[in-house]
């Protein structure tokens, strides 16, 4: 009986999370701005913004892609001026990652429309239900952060 419910959470988790992303990814298609970028590029996006002067190869670690893919992805990046390279003060060798001023407002719409979606699919659950959720997800995050 136990493990049939953690099958049945399991399948429903990930079957979640891919609706989530589709309906953040058809919300994003209305946008002009964010239409051409896809989810790898917003969520690198967010690993820059979020870890200051992060390093290609923590950008390659948190998205389990190889560095040379890393090189790719931030290229087409710098290209729209959505990121620049740096160099770090005390190891030439280390390239830093920064957002631009395009690429932070970038980001921001895409904090809001994410955040506009999310409002949308969690008006399903009452308060109460809300709260519930985030505890249950706050146990399962330390969980695995706890391995």
């Amino acid at each position: 009986m136990g493990n049939n419910i953690i099958e049945k959470l399991s399948s429903h988790i990930f079957a979640t999370g891919q609706m989530v992303r589709e309906s953040v990814r058809a919300e994003m298609r209305h946008c002009h701005r964010v239409a051409n970028y896809t989810i790898l590029h917003a969520e690198t996006l967010r690993f820059i913004h979020s870890h200051k002067n992060a390093t290609m190869r923590e950008l390659a670690n948190f998205l389990h892609i190889t560095p040379p893919s890393v090189t790719s992805l931030i290229n087409h990046l710098i290209v729209d001026k959505l990121i620049a390279r740096t160099a770090d003060k005390h190891d030439r060798r280390i390239v830093r990652l920064v957002l631009t001023v395009k690429g932070k407002t970038l980001h921001a719409k895409r904090i809001k429309i994410v955040s506009r979606v999310m409002r949308k699919n969690l008006s399903a659950l009452n308060i109460t239900d809300q709260k519930n959720l985030i505890k249950i997800l706050d146990k399962i995050a330390t969980k695995i952060n706890s391995k």
